[in-house]
């Protein structure tokens, strides 16, 4: 996969940031521009109105396109350097600009603004070989109350290998009990059954209750 692909993969740039890094607004975009390797080279990054990302590197000596550092079977001392500078940049401006954005159903948007809304909490990822699960949890007691995660349908009793956007909540066992019905909400995935529900992310979940549900699971994570 392209390098400039797989940094920002599941991210979506934060305009705030952008402004603050650098970036100039533009009629098609936002548009960044540094030198490395001592000036050798300008690179320029541009940020497209739909969230496209291009990258140019000149040769300011030549005022031409330098495209080594794309060619995967291109070695030597200094188009590695170019590769290592190029790629840090990139990586910089992902982490401090961007945000990820695995979840993106309505139902997951509503979960992740609640929670941050009501108590100020964020996703994390926790796993860096599972970057498509990530949990929410109290800052006091540093316990989840939630966890948003990618599982195929299979793994919900349901037909079907695709993915699909489930959340996992902290609810009393009677309450479990009287929710499970294998449609919306499931035995607990990946977590205690006794103690945890699923709840699959679909037009058909209700975000008022789940909010309410999300307040148990707050207040059970003491």
């Amino acid at each position: 996969m392209d390098y400039v692909i797989r940094v920002f993969k599941d991210k979506k740039p934060n305009i705030k940031m952008l402004l603050q890094y650098g970036f100039e607004k533009q009629e098609n975009g936002y548009i960044y521009k540094t030198n490395i390797m001592n000036n050798k080279l300008t690179l320029f990054i541009q940020i497209s109105c739909d969230n496209k990302i291009t990258t140019k590197l000149i040769d300011n000596e030549f005022s031409e396109e330098y495209v080594l550092h794309l060619v995967d079977f291109a070695d030597g001392e200094f188009v590695t350097s170019v590769k290592h500078e190029f790629e840090s940049v990139l990586l910089d401006i992902s982490n401090r600009c961007f945000k990820k954005e695995v979840f993106k159903s309505y139902q997951a948007r509503q979960v992740i603004n609640y929670c941050f809304e009501k108590y100020g909490d964020s996703l994390e990822f926790l796993w860096e070989k599972v970057d498509d699960n990530a949990i929410i949890r109290r800052k006091d007691t540093n316990k989840w109350y939630v966890a948003l995660l990618m599982v195929t349908k299979e793994k919900l009793g349901l037909e079907g290998e695709e993915k699909v956007e489930v959340l996992d909540l902290k609810l009393q066992s009677q309450k479990i009990e009287t929710l499970i019905d294998n449609k919306t909400y499931f035995p607990a995935y990946h977590m205690n059954k006794k103690h945890w529900v699923t709840v699959l992310m679909s037009n058909n979940s209700n975000c008022e209750e789940i909010f309410r549900l999300i307040d148990t699971s707050y207040m059970l994570a003491k």
